[in-house]
């Protein structure tokens, strides 16, 4: 029997978002390595949160950890960006750094410029909530202009504004497009270290027009 789109069964969520958590890209052994490393590299604090610190650009050859995962990256990005834009094509890393977040440090709401896949690694554990990376539906565009947002609503895909990342152990991997915007929440206890990647694809092909990307 046909279903029509009056039928409560036939219910469509067009053109869904892809997040990806990749489970243990690293060991764990090697992610508190790198993260001792990192510890030592920090170049800058953030210019909203002063708890939150930063490396400089960390290139192949830096840290025997940081190559192993540049080589184990590139497979993974090239299957999530085969999903975004269709077919398999030759990607490389733009750009990583690392990230340290004390207590009561933060993550402003922000997205990645110039790049198509961006990921996060993460080097110590995600148990609390708060360590986690939220993303956030972005203001404007499609949605209605009136809300209905109270304690008594139930959550969905179809009508929630932000998205916890489930909860991930120091070497795993979360990718996602680089235009979500996302946040972390102020941190409490123990610090929180990550690297942070953006990855594009060597050329982008439209209808007989072609544009080559370079770092």
């Amino acid at each position: 029997m046909n279903q029509t789109l009056n039928d409560p069964d036939d219910l469509h969520g067009l053109f869904p978002v892809a997040v990806q958590l990749v489970r243990q890209v690293v060991s764990i052994g090697d992610a508190g390595s790198l993260r001792r490393w990192l510890e030592g590299r920090v170049a800058q604090s953030n210019s909203r949160s002063g708890s939150l610190l930063h490396t400089g650009q960390i290139t192949p050859g830096q840290h025997p950890v940081s190559d192993a995962i540049f080589s184990a990256l590139l497979p993974r990005i090239t299957e999530f960006g085969a999903l975004l834009l269709g077919e398999s094509k030759t990607w490389q890393i733009k750009e990583m750094w690392g990230n340290i977040m004390h207590n009561g440090g933060s993550q402003s709401l922000h997205n990645h410029a110039n790049c198509i896949v961006s990921g996060i690694v993460y080097l110590t554990p995600t148990a609390l909530v708060e360590s986690r990376t939220v993303f956030v539906r972005a203001l404007g565009g499609q949605d209605y202009k009136f809300g209905n947002e109270h304690a008594g609503i139930f959550a969905n895909p179809f009508n929630a504004s932000r998205w916890i990342a489930p909860e991930a152990a120091p070497g795993d991997v979360l990718l996602f497009p680089s235009y979500l915007l996302h946040e972390v929440p102020a941190q409490h206890e123990k610090p929180r270290c990550t690297l942070a990647f953006n990855a594009i694809p060597t050329r982008l092909e439209s209808w007989g027009y072609g544009l080559s990307l370079h770092p």
